[in-house]
């Protein structure tokens, strides 16, 4: 460790000062097990153990040996290694007011900095602990892991790949914890049965998986680091430290100007903004600096991310222990900037320029999995030199159907996509994404079920803004209390609306081009998916059909097979021009397009949703030669087309695209 300039030893030290004179009691029995109502607080037992541990124990601590902060140690210790139940430590608790009643994430949560207290404690003081106490808190220590064996490690996949990393890291350093603890070989072994499950959800430009084939939610990443890091601190593990080494340029890509992470490209349930910790990208960018000597760029990289975020932050959790043991004093550099990219990790395109930056995935779930609610977005960050400078950020954009007449939308509507059909073109100066999908129904577990609505979406992203057309239909005569288009814009400010089609929302610019609702209006948004009304802090723009305009949402209607509803929409930075033309086509043969003329540049997506490939015949007035680029994701060379009479044919492969670019009045 080097202590001189290390950001995080400050911190970790004024914490366990801190809750070394916090007054808990932890009374014995089962009056002390009652005590603690809400089981989510053993998290911050655990942790807050293991930081005065640390401090209390460590060679270069100003504190080591500090006889109260021990003394408190045991304490805590105790409260920590007493209060479950067979392994459990939420049998009968109600979990808390607002909290899901049994999560059980908290054990794990909860012994695993128990257990680095625990073993740090026994092998810095070894007279310390009494042997019956030692008995007593090593027999917890069995009974913790054993009922992990048991609930998590014999429900997963033997053969297969993790299905929840976050959760598996913490089963690892558990595990490889109780090996040393117990002094037996079979924990070991139980972690490194792991460690090969883990190797298999990482993603090709430095994601994990969140939940089996999810996109990975940004919060969660430095869960995955911060324990694959250690777990090599412990073992030495080659495949441990190769995983933090691989996972480099997930930061870099995901978080934006200011210390702002992307969150619309996770799942549904977890779109939020927080500020980004800096001890993912610290640990990342200090192993980078040790065994990657040549990856200067990205380890200086991770370090600005991390840089910046240290301004306004001050960690103290047990993983900035992990950081400030690894840290290294390396200079930072500027992120990556004027890009347009495709993310092998959301399988999207992905682009920045300065505070404008937006993101399409195109990653399938998997079968019954829950669907996107979106599947583009877009930010843009402040200017000012604040902590989380968020201007604004589209945050959902989709159709949806009411089976409800009120209450959540994610209980009472249906959006979600299944069995989609995707594509993805990314060039130098643009990207496209195309999809049709069944929408589902929600449920968990992988037991979604199929609806009979579709939805369909192309989408134009250039380095200014983002168009995009979506449309909803029943594939057979279908009920609902409504049919509406959202755009959702998060977090809480004031929608201006400038006219009947503009809005202006912070910084950015919504501006709907055509539609077939019968009027548009806009209300108050969750931003994460259980938001209840009094807890709303985004806002969307909604077109709402006829139908429900008349009946106040409140009585069904038959929609006929086949009737779809569609709008055009262009979100981009407010001191842009908005687009010179934004045309929707339909085409012969089922084929659909999306044309525009902004910045000099014509571009037309056809989308071609059918299951066998189509000749397109399309207007290409003012243009002697068209670019015509195939979607397959990372950019390819394009094919020229010569226009004749103002026209151009092209081949559309089945459930596929093409995109045609050229500039603008190019004759």
């Amino acid at each position: 460790m080097e202590p001189r300039g290390n950001p995080y030893l400050e911190n970790v030290l004024n914490e366990a000062k801190r809750v070394r004179d916090v007054k808990q009691r932890f009374p014995t029995g089962e009056a002390g097990y009652k005590a603690v109502e809400n089981f989510w607080q053993f998290a911050g037992f655990g942790t807050r153990t293991c930081v005065m541990t640390w401090a209390a124990c460590h060679p270069a601590s100003p504190l080591r040996g500090d006889p109260a902060l021990i003394a408190q140690v045991m304490r805590w210790m105790q409260g920590v290694f007493q209060n479950h139940r067979g392994g459990d430590l939420n049998v009968g608790r109600t979990g808390g007011k607002g909290m899901p009643g049994h999560d059980p994430n908290i054990n794990r949560f909860c012994y695993v900095p128990t257990f680095e207290a625990y073993l740090l404690l026994r092998e810095t003081w070894p007279e310390l602990i009494p042997p019956s106490k030692r008995r007593e808190w090593e027999a917890s220590a069995r009974a913790v892991t054993e009922f992990q064996l048991k609930t998590y490690g014999e429900k997963v996949d033997r053969h297969g790949a993790g299905w929840y990393p976050n959760m598996d890291v913490h089963y690892l350093l558990l595990t490889e914890l109780a090996s040393r603890i117990l002094g037996e070989p079979r924990w070991h072994a139980e972690a490194e049965r792991f460690l090969k499950l883990i190797a298999h959800s990482l993603y090709p430009d430095g994601a994990f998986t969140y939940h089996g084939r999810q996109n990975e939610c940004f919060v969660y990443h430095e869960i995955n680091v911060a324990h694959l890091a250690r777990y090599w601190q412990l073992t030495g593990s080659r495949v441990a430290r190769e995983l933090v080494l691989a996972s480099a340029p997930y930061y870099p890509n995901n978080v934006e100007p200011g210390g702002v992470p992307e969150y619309y490209t996770d799942c549904f349930w977890k779109h939020y903004w927080a500020g980004a910790s800096p001890i993912g990208p610290d640990i990342v960018a200090s192993m980078l600096c040790a065994h990657r000597p040549k990856a200067v760029d990205l380890a200086a990289q991770n370090r600005r991310v991390a840089n910046v975020e240290l301004k306004w932050t001050k960690p103290s959790h047990y993983y900035a222990i992990y950081a400030a043991t690894l840290w290294r004093d390396i200079p930072e550099a500027p992120q990556r900037d004027g890009y347009i990219r495709y993310d092998r990790d959301v399988q999207g395109p992905r682009g920045r320029f300065g505070p404008w930056s937006f993101a399409g995935t195109t990653r399938d779930h998997g079968k019954g999995a829950q669907g996107k609610d979106t599947f583009v977005g877009a930010m843009l960050t402040s200017k000012e030199d604040k902590q989380f400078p968020l201007d604004a950020a589209l945050q959902v954009v989709t159709s949806q159907f009411r089976l409800q007449p009120d209450g959540q939308r994610w209980r009472a509507c249906r959006y979600h996509s299944a069995n989609e059909e995707t594509a993805v073109t990314v060039a130098k100066d643009f990207a496209a994404l195309t999809t049709r999908y069944r929408i589902q129904t929600v449920a968990w577990s992988g037991k979604s079920t199929l609806t009979n609505w579709e939805g369909q979406q192309e989408w134009l992203m250039t380095p200014k803004r983002i168009i995009g057309t979506l449309a909803i239909r029943p594939l057979t005569d279908e009920k609902a209390y409504s049919v509406h288009g959202r755009v959702r814009l998060g977090l809480k400010k004031d929608l201006e609306r400038k006219d009947s089609t503009t809005f202006q929302y912070g910084g950015l610019r919504v501006r709907l081009h055509e539609h077939n609702y019968a009027d548009v209006i806009t209300e108050p948004s969750e931003t994460f998916y259980t938001d209840p009304p009094e807890n709303f802090r985004s806002t969307e723009i909604v077109l709402r059909d006829a139908h429900s305009v008349k009946s106040g949402g409140k009585e069904q209607k038959t929609c006929a097979a086949g009737t779809e509803q569609f709008f055009t929409v262009e979100v981009s930075p407010a001191d842009n021009a908005t687009a010179a033309l934004v045309k929707r086509h339909d085409l012969p043969g089922g084929l659909r397009a999306l044309e525009i003329i902004a910045d000099g540049q014509w571009l037309m997506v056809v989308h071609n949703p059918q299951k066998t490939s189509m000749i397109a015949d399309l207007p290409a007035p003012n243009l002697t030669e068209v670019r015509c680029h195939p979607a397959k994701g990372a950019p390819s060379a394009p094919t020229i087309l010569k226009a004749r009479d103002e026209r151009v044919r092209c081949h559309v492969p089945a459930r596929s695209h093409v995109v045609l670019a050229a500039k603008a009045g190019s004759r």
